[in-house]
């Protein structure tokens, strides 16, 4: 596995994140005060559930090219099926 490439994948991906999070974090105001409907769930709890999102798809991710270098193949053919 290529360290390298994965830590510069990884500073942008949350790099990106954490730039459009400063953004948007002005407009938090105004989302509070628009009207929702009476289900929305509580406005601390997309986060959690954000992050826990983020994190099995960093696991899925990882087991995936393992996977794949397991079976000696290039994500390429990951991509496409496998074939066995």
């Amino acid at each position: 596995m290529n360290y390298k490439q994965l830590s510069i994948s990884l500073a942008i991906s949350l790099g990106i994140g954490g730039l459009s999070g400063l953004i948007t974090m002005m407009g938090m105001k105004s989302f509070k005060n628009a009207n929702k409907p009476p289900l929305t769930p509580p406005d601390f709890l997309f986060p959690i559930v954000l992050t826990i999102l983020l994190w099995l798809l960093i696991i899925l991710m990882i087991k995936w090219v393992t996977f794949a270098a397991y079976l000696n193949i290039g994500l390429a053919e990951c991509r496409s099926g496998i074939e066995i």
